[in-house]
C-alpha cells in the first residue's frame, strides 16, 4: 500500500482489479466502486481504495513492472447486513491511452480495539495528470500529494 495508515495494526489487499483499455478516452468525474465481501473479510475492518498506472519497460528484458500511484480514497460506506463496501469518489481528469493498464486495489485495514480512525481528507490526485487504477500495490489509508513509482 502506498502511504499506509500507521495506526492500522494490519493492512492487506482484499481485491485487485487490472483493466486494460482498447481505445483512447478521457477519464473524469464521479466513480463508484461497490464490493460485496464474505463476512469473514468484512468484520472489524475499515477499507481504502488506491489507483495505479502499471507500466512495463519495453526495451529491458526481464525488467520489473512499475505501478505509479495515482490517488487513494479511504471514505467508504459499509453495510454489515449484506457485507458491502461502497466508495464514491471523483477521479482526476486523465487521458487513458489505448493499451494502458490500470490497477484498482481495495485494502482492508484492521485497527486496535475501541479505536476509531479519523476520516481522511478528500483524495488528492498526483500532480502529473496521468492516472490509472491499480491493484498490485499496497493500499493507503489516506491520499498522497506526492506519489512515487513503486517497483513490484
Amino acid at each position: 500500500m502506498t502511504n499506509p495508515d500507521m495506526r492500522a495494526l494490519k493492512t492487506v489487499p482484499v481485491v485487485g482489479i487490472r483493466l486494460q483499455s482498447d481505445t483512447d478516452f478521457q477519464l473524469n468525474g464521479t466513480s463508484i466502486a461497490n464490493y460485496v465481501l464474505p463476512k469473514t473479510q468484512f468484520v472489524g475492518r475499515q477499507f481504502a481504495l488506491q489507483l495505479y498506472n502499471e507500466t512495463f519497460p519495453r526495451t529491458v528484458k526481464g525488467a520489473k513492472r512499475t505501478d505509479t500511484f495515482i490517488a487513494g480514497y479511504s471514505k467508504s460506506v459499509t453495510n454489515s447486513d449484506d457485507s458491502s463496501v461502497n466508495f464514491t469518489f471523483n477521479v482526476p481528469k486523465l487521458t487513458v491511452k489505448r493499451g494502458q493498464i490500470w490497477l484498482i486495489v481495495m485494502y482492508g485495514l484492521t485497527y486496535p480495539p475501541n479505536s476509531t480512525p479519523a476520516p481522511s481528507p478528500s483524495p488528492s490526485p498526483s500532480p502529473s495528470g496521468s492516472a490509472s487504477p491499480a491493484g498490485s500495490a499496497a493500499p493507503s489509508g489516506s491520499p498522497s500529494a506526492s506519489p512515487a513509482p513503486k517497483s513490484t
